[in-house]
């Protein structure tokens, strides 16, 4: 027995369970490579076949994209499919927006027909009367109504007349002929007043001017001014 190895409690050699590791002896070269081109695999590529083998037109029957002498080059016709597109998108716009134009008028044009009342408006005929016509009327006490009646206010040629029909404390009421007659212009008409006839305190100003179509109608109050001067209340009708 030796003493250079050491006896465990088992009467056993003591192995050291970390021994010095020990460098791995180079080999050849010639067995490396071996051994690489044992496991080399070479990728896998689908068999495609012998060209005889397949199918479809040999690649002389196939059109060649580039040009040659006998067939011209043509090129793609991206530009004018476009341009037809395009206006046909023009077309059908400018249809739309003139059946639109059109569907607006005929809204406003049935508004406008509604409001007249259901009747077309028509324009006066061309006034026959072309001077200025002023009519005078003197009454039982003196006193002068006038009606002045403008250039183009009347259609025709029409005799108007006043008569007092009423005595009154402030004005005398009056009836003017024809009845429903209709002007084209507003017509002046000069009532006179009587100054004694006004309360402590009233101005000609106070005075209700009333018109009234016929016995038994409603009165409307008349707008006028005064002319003291003349003493008179001047206001405009557009009928009798």
């Amino acid at each position: 027995m030796s003493d250079d190895l050491p006896f465990s409690r088992y009467s056993e050699p003591y192995l050291d369970p970390f021994p010095p590791p020990q460098p791995e002896e180079p080999r050849p070269r010639e067995e490396r490579e071996a051994e690489k081109k044992e496991d080399f695999t070479p990728p896998f590529v689908p068999h495609m076949g012998k060209p005889e083998a397949q199918k479809g037109p040999p690649p002389e029957a196939l059109p060649s994209a580039l040009p040659s002498e006998d067939q011209p080059f043509t090129p793609p016709q991206f530009e004018e499919k476009f341009e037809e597109e395009f206006n046909e998108d023009v077309l059908k716009l400018g249809i739309k927006v003139v059946v639109f134009t059109v569907f607006v008028v005929a809204i406003g044009f049935l508004f406008w027909f509604f409001m007249n009342g259901g009747k077309p408006a028509t324009e006066p005929s061309a006034p026959v009367v072309s001077e200025e016509k002023v009519i005078s009327y003197t009454d039982d006490e003196g006193r002068i109504v006038e009606i002045i009646v403008p250039l183009g206010a009347l259609k025709e040629d029409v005799k108007i007349e006043v008569e007092k029909i009423a005595n009154g404390a402030v004005t005398d009421k009056y009836q003017f002929t024809p009845k429903g007659l209709k002007f084209l212009r507003p017509v002046t008409v000069k009532i006179p007043y009587k100054e004694n006839g006004l309360k402590k305190g009233e101005t000609p100003h106070d005075i209700k001017l009333e018109y009234q179509s016929a016995p038994g109608d409603q009165k409307y109050l008349l707008w006028y001014e005064v002319d003291e001067s003349a003493k008179k209340l001047v206001t405009q009708v557009m009928g009798f």
